[in-house]
């Protein structure tokens, strides 16, 4: 301890002699020393930064490289990249952590960063076709299976694959793909390979797992113990070892016998960076996957970029399993086009031919035209979503008076809308067998389609895919005159709006004409079909539901 000059251990007074004039050049040759010895520290010190120093962004040639990092990689990202610093000052950091969705967004608005840490490269799948190349890998860092966080008190039973797992009945939930890497890539799984055409069950399954899909994972996580959401859902296997360390005793990781997908967890640097920056990219690289740095992010549950090694889960050692391929960029971004037609509510005007015609005996069945068409009508009704939006013409001749082919069956309404104590749905199916007694008369077909395409763009929806299916059994047939197929092609033209797209999906049956019902419906980017079993129909409808939303030209 320093004492003051009267303590007991005070230092003697040192004494300078002063020896005339020798010694005032003395003490200028020692100060002058001194003030250059000091002047060269300064200036080699700012060329040459050792470590301990701070350089200037002049110095270092630039400003630090901005690093966002996704929250689960936070701590590790800092420590090891503020070791690459101390190691060599010049390569600094600007770090922070993002959700990643938070920093696609930003993106999006023009702010991207220069090196994005984040859990999987598929988030580069959310960004338009031109702007993909924004980012390219420097390479993963490490990895991560999705798993089915699964009640722990539940079967024990791995699942067959993440298709089985979507398309099944039963108690499941996903995050919104748009936010989670995780369900993002377990749907690529369930979905890229697959035939595109999904029966009617399977296809009302999807539905709804898209329609109550979480905001968050966190969302899940807070239900996880509530016993009517013990269905499982899609997690990144870091997170749930992260998230149940926490909270024992409550899930537990199953992995699906079929393999499942893996996120990649890549540095990505954008592709327009100087050649400096991308030096900087390259030191971070290597500062996040030293012996060290593995270590932490094994800690922190992570497996290494092979996929080895992993976390234990309440017991359960980290599995081995098959690494499955996403497919193609064009394949994931037609997934996830589906995904968001799926998640938006159909709005359909049904159109139904009860021309005379229609009793005759459907092709390959023992059944009249109309019976096929109802009972397709009434399977279709009991599978489609709550939400959705349907209503239902009948037509032939004169139906509705003197100068209308078309009458009103019911509205367009929501299916669980509720009058006079029956849910819209069940006006429907009540209604459907009053068919068989409005079976007469011709096709007035143009006429009525039009009629229904021009009600349907007038009273447009833009929160839903908005669309007119046709189903007849003949040509266009009016004895009063009516439209020209030209005609109609001609009208429709002029009525559609691309900002209110609205489709005519056109089904025919027995003698219909293809020919003109293909051009109808490909003036409006619908489709048409031939059918003549209710199974026929059924799929088309599911087919028609399935398909993108499509504007016309």
């Amino acid at each position: 301890m320093v004492r003051g000059s009267g303590g007991a251990h005070a230092a003697p007074p040192r004494k300078w002699r002063l020896g005339g004039a020798r010694s005032l050049v003395s003490i200028a040759l020692v100060l002058g020393l001194l003030v250059g010895v000091t002047a060269y520290r300064l200036t080699h010190t700012a060329g040459s930064p050792t470590a301990g120093t701070n350089p200037s962004a002049a110095a270092c040639g630039g400003d630090p490289l901005t690093v966002v990092v996704t929250p689960a990689l936070e701590s590790v990202a800092r420590d090891a990249l503020a070791a690459a610093t101390a190691a060599t000052p010049c390569q600094r950091y600007a770090v922070s952590a993002q959700s990643d969705d938070t920093v696609l967004a930003n993106i999006g608005a023009g702010q991207a960063p220069e090196a994005w840490l984040t859990d999987s490269s598929t988030w580069l799948d959310l960004l338009p076709a031109d702007s993909r190349t924004t980012y390219a890998s420097a390479g993963s860092v490490a990895s991560s299976p999705v798993v089915l966080a699964a009640p722990l008190q539940g079967a024990a039973t791995a699942p067959g694959s993440w298709a089985g797992i979507f398309t099944d009945k039963g108690l499941f939930r996903v995050t919104n793909p748009a936010v989670d890497a995780a369900s993002r890539t377990a749907y690529y799984a369930a979905r890229v390979g697959q035939a595109p055409t999904l029966d009617a069950a399977s296809a009302s399954h999807l539905v709804l797992t898209s329609r109550f899909a979480a905001a968050t994972v966190g969302d899940l996580f807070a239900t996880a113990a509530d016993t009517a959401t013990k269905g499982g859902f899609p997690v990144s296997e870091q997170t749930l070892a992260a998230w149940t360390r926490d909270h024992p005793g409550v899930l537990r990781p199953l992995m699906p016998t079929a393999g499942s997908a893996t996120l990649d967890v890549p540095l990505l640097a954008r592709s327009d960076l100087a050649a400096s920056r991308k030096q900087l990219v390259s030191a971070a690289f290597s500062a996040l996957t030293t012996p060290k740095a593995r270590e932490a992010m094994a800690s922190a549950g992570f497996r290494a970029p092979d996929r080895s090694g992993g976390p234990t889960i309440e017991g359960i050692v980290a599995p081995e399993y098959t690494d499955l391929a996403l497919g193609t960029i064009t394949e994931r971004t037609a997934a996830l086009e589906q995904w968001e037609v799926l998640r938006t509510d159909m709005r359909m005007l049904a159109v139904l031919d009860v021309s005379g015609s229609m009793k005759e005996r459907a092709p390959g069945t023992t059944l009249p035209r109309w019976q096929v068409m109802e009972q397709a009508c009434t399977n279709a009704l009991q599978v489609l979503p709550d939400g959705a939006q349907i209503g239902a013409w009948l037509f032939s001749t004169l139906k509705g008076g003197p100068s209308q082919d078309w009458l009103e069956l019911s509205p367009v309404e929501r299916l669980d809308a509720v009058t006079a104590g029956r849910t819209h749905r069940q006006v429907l199916l009540d209604a459907l067998p009053t068919i068989e007694g409005q079976l007469s008369g011709d096709t007035a077909l143009y006429d009525t389609t039009l009629a229904a395409f021009t009600t349907m763009t007038s009273s447009y929806n833009a929160g839903f895919i908005n669309s007119v299916v046709v189903m007849t059994d003949g040509r266009n047939d009016n004895p009063r005159g009516g439209l020209s197929l030209d005609q109609l092609l001609s009208e429709l033209d002029s009525a559609k709006d691309p900002s209110r797209p609205v489709r005519i999906i056109t089904i025919g049956m027995g003698e219909a004409d293809p020919s003109a019902l293909q051009q109808i419906s490909a003036a409006t980017g619908g489709t048409s079909y031939i059918a003549n079993t209710p199974q026929d129909i059924e799929r088309i409808l599911v087919e028609a539901l399935l398909a993108r939303r499509v504007a016309p030209a």
